[in-house]
């Protein structure tokens, strides 16, 4: 988050609550303000499918200062899916506001079960240029040692602050441990394989 947030400059991030514990913590390293859209519990106590997400109040976030709208689905930590419906809708939101990039947290995205069906925004029509997807071999394969994680993004990537024609992306900013990353991409290739029909 870092490289889309300039400290001192009243830069937003817009995320559900409750939140995965390290979102906040890491808008508030990169110098900016964590805002933050309730998801609505059920009216029981027993169903995580019953939680919901109101795109008015979603919308009703986004000012002029945010930078980063950060959705997490499937949900961490209340198993709430962003079904088609919801996600055309915030396709719409983001269409309304192009100052905002859009970061989705998917690692759980092989981890939804009947009715329910992963929606990626970034296949959404128009959203490929707005939307960072992040994810990871770690819950996918119970290897969350391991560290694996990619993000999908367009080129050239958004640095600084988000438009449509922000340059430059940099291969190597996050190489920091050549020997380990190799080791472990090849232990998750092998992992894929092994676990084709």
């Amino acid at each position: 988050m870092q490289a889309f947030l300039e400290e001192g400059q009243g830069d937003e991030v817009v995320m559900l609550e409750p939140a995965f514990d390290i979102y906040s913590p890491q808008v508030q390293m990169a110098g900016a303000a964590s805002v933050f859209v309730t998801l609505h519990p059920p009216p029981h106590t027993d169903a995580a499918a019953g939680w919901s997400l109101d795109l008015e109040e979603l919308e009703a976030a986004i000012t002029l200062n945010t930078r980063i709208l950060l959705l997490n689905t499937p949900h961490n930590p209340t198993g709430w899916v962003l079904d088609e419906q919801q996600a055309v809708g915030v396709a719409a939101i983001l269409t309304r506001h192009p100052h905002v990039l859009c970061i989705t947290d998917e690692v759980y995205e092989h981890l939804v079960y009947a009715p329910h069906k992963h929606v990626r925004l970034g296949s959404l029509p128009g959203m490929w240029d707005r939307v960072l997807t992040v994810s990871s071999a770690g819950k996918t394969f119970s290897v969350t040692g391991w560290k694996i994680g990619w993000v999908c993004r367009p080129t050239p990537a958004f640095i600084g602050k988000p438009t449509p024609t922000s340059p430059v992306y940099d291969p190597n900013l996050y190489c920091h441990d050549h020997c380990r990353d190799v080791h472990s991409s090849c232990a998750y290739l092998h992992l894929l394989d092994r676990s084709k029909p």
